[in-house]
């Protein structure tokens, strides 16, 4: 392997296992379309976790969104849809 690319089985294991806020901007999901919903947010709710711990620190400057691309289809419902907008949209 030339690029040094760590594996991991699942995206807890990676939230687990990887300083987000400082290795990562942002994810590409492109998993099976039923693993969207799941994998988007549980990647938005860590996101709100950092906001919330950076301000609560008073560290505004340090905060960096965590960017969530989703390839088509965001979600297999428009239901499970509306609330990543929703998420996102806080």
């Amino acid at each position: 392997n030339n690029y040094s690319v760590p594996i991991f089985s699942s995206i807890q294991d990676l939230l687990r296992d990887v300083d987000v806020s400082a290795d990562i901007d942002g994810f590409i999901i492109a998993t099976p379309h039923s693993t969207h919903y799941e994998i988007a947010e549980l990647l938005l709710e860590e996101d709100e976790q950092r906001k919330k711990e950076v301000l609560m620190d008073g560290q505004n400057s340090d905060y960096r969104p965590l960017h969530v691309f989703v390839e088509k289809p965001m979600t297999t419902d428009v239901h499970q849809a509306k609330k990543l907008r929703d998420h996102v949209m806080k």
